[in-house]
């Protein structure tokens, strides 16, 4: 019978340097969950894309990160147009052939209407800002991970997604689906090595 050694785990400088040569792209990254997801990736190593739709909040981001020492680039960019959302992934791309990370962090229940009160101009903008976006951007970013055969995608969704939501359940409907987009994802992905993964804050 052989002894068997456990394997040491990680040091803490390791631990710190989790993402050392990885890009992570992160929707939303210059402010609010998005904001410090933007600052921790790149404290862990990461180079960061920022794309957010405020110019400001996005540049602040990428200067408090390069002040630490980190690596950032801010692009501005409304999600929600394709267009938009295209020629911010061309420039990522264009720098960046394997995208390791992609974290679609972009949502707001705002401007909340209640439902009795809604129209169609109200269930779209929720339509687009909660859930279309995380389909767009997948599919803009997913082939770079699938030709370097590993990725992650990480869709930020909502508790009102998982739960009766009274408040604004077109919202909830539209979290909802971003939940189950990552779980199908996931299945589709695996066997291209690249992890897809929902968490509702």
């Amino acid at each position: 019978m052989t002894d068997f050694e456990y394997p040491q785990p990680p040091s803490i400088a390791d631990w710190n340097r989790l993402l050392d040569g990885r890009v992570a792209v992160i929707t939303g990254g210059g402010t609010g969950i998005g904001g410090a997801i933007s600052r921790l990736f790149a404290e862990h190593g990461a180079h960061v894309e920022v794309i957010d739709i405020d110019e400001a909040v996005a540049v602040e981001a990428v200067a408090d990160i390069e002040r630490a020492g980190g690596s950032a680039r801010a692009h501005v960019a409304d999600v929600t147009d394709w267009s938009r959302l295209q020629a911010a992934a061309s420039v990522v791309l264009d720098a960046h052939p394997h995208v390791h990370v992609l974290v679609n962090n972009v949502g707001d229940f705002r401007p909340l209407v209640r439902f009795r009160d809604s129209g169609p101009s109200d269930w779209q903008r929720m339509i687009e800002l909660n859930f279309l976006h995380v389909v767009g951007a997948t599919r803009l970013f997913v082939e770079s991970m699938i030709a370097n055969g590993s990725g992650s995608i990480v869709n930020v969704h909502s508790v009102e997604g998982l739960r009766g939501y009274p408040g604004e359940p077109v919202y909830g409907a539209m979290k909802a689906a971003t939940a189950k987009f990552a779980t199908d994802m996931a299945v589709h992905l695996g066997r291209h090595g690249v992890r897809v993964n929902g968490i509702g804050p």
